[in-house]
């Protein structure tokens, strides 16, 4: 089949932190979180301010409201470092050059000496952040086009095209 999009970019530490900032702090749910745990955290305030004399019922989920976030903060920390290890480890200390073609019917990531394709029917949702596009697999599985990195058409036109195809996109580009 003919290659409707080619996309080549070098996955490293930024593409980790732009994708994973996304995915714990703006992905829609995350964010109805975030505000849940604000207006808990203000709710718990208020209460130790009118009611002091049983301030240690407020005690536990205040501090639960705040250490929710922090294990927020360190999970994705955690989870950019291991990408950029991985990726260090796969590519013998290289660059990880990551290859994506687009047809009528699938989608093929190559990277090193691999190469994955999924049919475009298995495709969930896409998201976008400020670089990159992410199209998501039912079975959860990532493959990030680069914004700037498209050989074959363009970021718009792609977009176009998967939301032909039926794909729902997320986040906005900014």
């Amino acid at each position: 089949m003919q290659a409707r999009f080619e996309n080549s970019f070098v996955r490293d530490e930024d593409t980790a932190k732009e994708i994973y900032h996304y995915w714990f702090f703006k992905k829609p749910t995350m964010v109805a979180m975030y505000a849940i745990l604000a207006f808990y955290s203000l709710a718990c305030i208020v209460g130790l301010c009118f009611d002091f004399e049983n301030a240690e019922e407020f005690m536990l989920p205040c501090v639960l409201a705040v250490f929710l976030p922090v294990m927020m903060i360190i999970s994705y920390r955690s989870q950019v470092k291991m990408m950029v290890k991985r990726d260090r480890e796969m590519a013998n200390g290289r660059e990880l050059v990551c290859n994506v073609t687009v047809t009528d019917g699938e989608i093929t990531f190559s990277a090193l000496d691999g190469k994955n394709s999924v049919s475009l029917e298995n495709l969930k949702y896409a998201f976008q952040t400020k670089s990159y596009i992410v199209v998501v697999t039912n079975a959860k599985l990532m493959y990030l086009l680069k914004n700037d990195g498209f050989t074959v058409g363009n970021a718009e036109e792609f977009i176009v095209f998967l939301k032909e195809k039926g794909v729902k996109i997320k986040g906005k580009k900014k």
